[in-house]
């Protein structure tokens, strides 16, 4: 898969998250993530041993801390990465292409939450906006 730059061939640093963006992109995440029946699947089941659940909270906060705190561009490419080797600590090897179904949702939130064409609706439309990405990409 060729890679996919979040602010459409932009280079450097990606754009940032307001304050009040941050924990709506945060429930984004955990919302994708909550959707992905090859991770759920993995959570219920245990693969990754006990600490299941705890390894998929980890692969959250690692993909908010990709977001959230890289310095360098953003390429899908890396958060398939993400996705990968969180999903291989739950002993899962995904080849469904759901991991770029994953990718697809998370990057149209961050997009959306960080560059906002404009503010005119409040938070809580947001939030809908959100919830709109999610069902409509998986």
């Amino acid at each position: 898969m060729a890679n996919a730059n979040t602010s459409a061939g932009a280079q450097g640093p990606p754009p940032q998250l307001s304050p009040e963006s941050t924990p709506l992109f945060s429930e984004g995440i955990s919302l994708v993530l909550s959707r992905w029946s090859a991770l759920q699947m993995a959570i219920e089941n245990e693969w990754g041993g006990r600490g299941s659940r705890a390894l998929a909270e980890q692969l959250g906060s690692d993909i908010f801390a990709w977001f959230t705190q890289s310095k360098e561009t953003l390429y899908i490419d890396d958060l398939e990465n993400i996705l990968d080797e969180g999903m291989l600590s739950l002993n899962a090897m995904i080849e469904d292409g759901s991991i770029e179904e994953v990718c697809r949702p998370a990057l149209v939130i961050y997009s959306q939450l960080a560059n906002p064409i404009c503010w005119m609706c409040s938070m809580s439309n947001s939030v809908v906006i959100i919830l709109g990405c999610i069902y409509a990409s998986m």
